[in-house]
């Protein structure tokens, strides 16, 4: 866990370990994935890194060849999985810990994929040719996240992958969430659009969903 903001979750989650094995004190820890735009507007926080690459990318006209595997959750499916397995978790639960993560992954490319189908122009090139590319241009909403890309990006870190199968037995809206797609992007981009954030209204009719 090369962030603070991971290794501060992996403190906490220890604390949280104590106090139900040492204390008997009630605690239940989930886990929460990466989220993307609800399913009904595609609000998606444009601070995120995964956003900024989407609007950063789209200006540059070129997105970067990952091979991270997406497991995008809709932030309202997220926030009623919370609710679910809090509701449904038994008194005495076998584990206390919940991922809440979509269980079906795809691949980034399938993700490039979907912005194609949104109509969004670019080619795709390495982390490292995406990278140098950025650092060019100060006004790009992305440079504000450069050191983030040049240190997780250029040299590409591993993430693990975190299993549901226990997760989604409390939880039928984790279970039945539906993936990433072009409907869902369509969203977000209007969104942004109409926000000011990005600028696709030459694009928008050929994007899925709108």
């Amino acid at each position: 866990m090369p962030m603070g903001y991971a290794q501060s979750k992996y403190i906490v989650e220890h604390i949280f370990n104590y106090l139900i094995t040492e204390k008997d004190f009630p605690c239940f820890i989930e886990r929460l994935g990466q989220v993307c735009g609800d399913t009904t507007r595609g609000e998606w926080n444009t601070n995120e890194h995964y956003p900024v690459t989407i609007i950063g990318g789209a200006r540059m006209k070129m997105m970067p060849d990952l091979s991270t595997q997406v497991d995008w959750l809709p932030v309202d499916i997220a926030s009623l999985a919370i609710v679910e397995a809090m509701i449904n978790m038994p008194d005495k639960p076998i584990t206390h810990f919940s991922h809440i993560v979509h269980p079906r992954r795809m691949p980034w490319s399938k993700v490039l994929e979907i912005m194609k189908e949104c109509g969004m122009d670019f080619i795709v090139v390495t982390p490292q040719e995406w990278v140098e590319e950025l650092r060019k241009d100060q006004s790009n909403p992305a440079y504000r996240l450069l050191p983030f890309f040049e240190r997780n990006w250029v040299s590409a870190i591993t993430m693990p992958h975190w299993e549901t199968k226990k997760s989604v037995l409390t939880s039928a809206s984790l279970g039945d969430a539906p993936v990433f797609s072009a409907e869902l992007l369509a969203k977000s981009l209007d969104t942004w659009r109409k926000d000011g954030t990005f600028d696709i209204s030459h694009d928008r009719q050929r994007c899925a969903g709108i």
